[in-house]
């Protein structure tokens, strides 16, 4: 297909504002989404899909359009409560929840106060499903409303590229954000949150940026899961030494987030002290037992040491 085709073949449910036609008239209406009532049905023919089988109909075009949002997981975009959702599919060879870890991670990355996009799970039919609520619409609309940028385009950089890292994101913002200040120190909260968390897929395109009004934000944050199965390195690099996933090393670039040592290290403290209860947050939010012992893996082993206060005061009792 050649690279034209490509573009006038993007529908509806497109990431981004930019759609492409062959005449100066807007593209007439393509929506490549479902109703959360069609869910079920959808489930079966992802199932049939992955099984090797040939599925038509609803299924089949929302698997085709569900393959430009990337991931690995299979991805539905669908209508519920009058905005557009990404619904992401559990696999045939998940071997634990990881539906209701995302879920319950993004839930706890907003307890922590993370903006994150908005998130809910369902069971169909033979899978359990995350719905991610998208936020490059405006409510009411299932029109793109705002430029979407990933960190990855932000970079300058392609798929192929092993370099980037959170301070170059920093940068980014320092140089073109709306309010660089504040959306850098909330990325320097979100970096701290994957190490402290285990998500290691922390990529380029799990980070993205969104343009209003003629300005660029820091877009609300997503796809953050524990990964107790990767490499344990960050996708990105965090500091100094790179993507080695350490608190210290994520504070040896701490100005370039706005940040004194100081504040880094409180910032750190504040959010390990709320992060310490993940295990029962998650039982609250409908992980099972299993799950969260496997999510145990991912997760920092520094939130299972009590705060230094309270181990001075344990030593001295």
């Amino acid at each position: 297909m050649a690279s034209g085709d490509w573009l006038l073949a993007t529908g509806d449910e497109r990431v981004g504002c930019l759609a492409f036609s062959e005449t100066p008239a807007p593209p007439s209406p393509r929506p490549g989404y479902a109703a959360t009532a069609d869910l079920d049905s959808i489930a079966e023919g992802f199932e049939r899909l992955e099984r090797g089988e040939a599925v038509g109909g609803l299924a089949g075009r929302l698997w085709s359009a569900g393959i430009s949002l990337g991931g690995a997981r299979p991805k539905a975009v669908v209508e519920h409560c009058g905005a557009q959702w990404i619904a992401k599919f559990q696999r045939r060879d998940d071997t634990y929840d990881q539906c209701g870890a995302e879920h319950a991670t993004m839930r706890l990355a907003a307890r922590c106060g993370i903006a994150v996009a908005e998130t809910r799970t369902r069971d169909v039919g033979p899978r359990r499903v995350v719905l991610v609520k998208r936020f490059d619409r405006d409510p009411g609309t299932h029109a793109p409303t705002c430029h979407f940028m990933s960190g990855l385009t932000a970079l300058g950089l392609d798929e192929t590229s092993d370099s980037g890292s959170y301070p170059e994101l920093a940068r980014f913002l320092h140089f073109y954000g709306a309010q660089h200040g504040s959306d850098r120190r909330e990325l320097f909260r979100r970096m701290a949150f994957n190490v402290l968390c285990g998500n290691r897929d922390d990529h380029l395109k799990n980070h993205a940026f969104l343009r209003r009004d003629g300005a660029w934000r820091l877009s609300p944050a997503y796809d953050i899961v524990p990964q107790p199965d990767m490499d344990p390195q960050q996708a990105i690099g965090v500091g100094r030494s790179g993507s080695y996933p350490t608190i210290g090393n994520c504070l040896t670039r701490a100005p370039d987030f706005d940040l004194s040592q100081d504040e880094a290290r409180d910032l750190v403290a504040t959010l390990a002290a709320r992060m310490r209860s993940w295990r029962q947050d998650f039982a609250a939010d409908g992980v099972d037992e299993a799950t969260i012992r496997r999510l145990a893996r991912a997760f920092s082993t520094d939130l299972d040491r009590p705060p230094a206060s309270e181990a001075a005061a344990s030593s001295r009792s």
